[in-house]
């Protein structure tokens, strides 16, 4: 059974990080059983969630996992989200679902319509 929750403690935020990123770095890991199938590196500031990495066994869950990163920076008080350059996996889903967007982009963006379609 897959599960996807935020990463409770500091210690294991610190274990995906490896000291790449400074800030009050927060994570979203994706677990099939024990085993970590999907992680996000993400920050919360000025009311903006920076996506900084995310790695996953499957690319098909790379969506699921950054945009449950953007919520949890949405219920942190984030109201948009842009990414850090840099991260392959974060950089290629940017270029197909905002393309042509400005950053940063507004959460509704990615949950009020369909494949970041703006919202009606």
């Amino acid at each position: 059974m897959i599960t996807m929750k935020p990463m409770a403690d500091k210690s294991a935020v610190d274990l995906f990080n490896k000291g790449r990123f400074a800030g009050p770095v927060q994570g979203y890991v994706a677990s099939d059983g024990k085993s970590c199938i999907a992680y996000s590196l993400f920050l919360v500031k000025d009311e903006e969630t920076v996506l900084l990495w995310a790695e996953a066994a499957d690319t098909s869950l790379l969506d699921g996992i950054l945009r449950a990163s953007v919520a949890k920076g949405e219920t942190d008080g984030a109201h948009r989200f842009s990414h850090r350059a840099g991260c392959p996996a974060v950089d290629e889903w940017f270029r197909v679902f905002f393309k042509n967007t400005a950053e940063p982009v507004a959460n509704g963006l990615l949950f009020g319509g369909c494949c970041g379609a703006a919202p009606q």
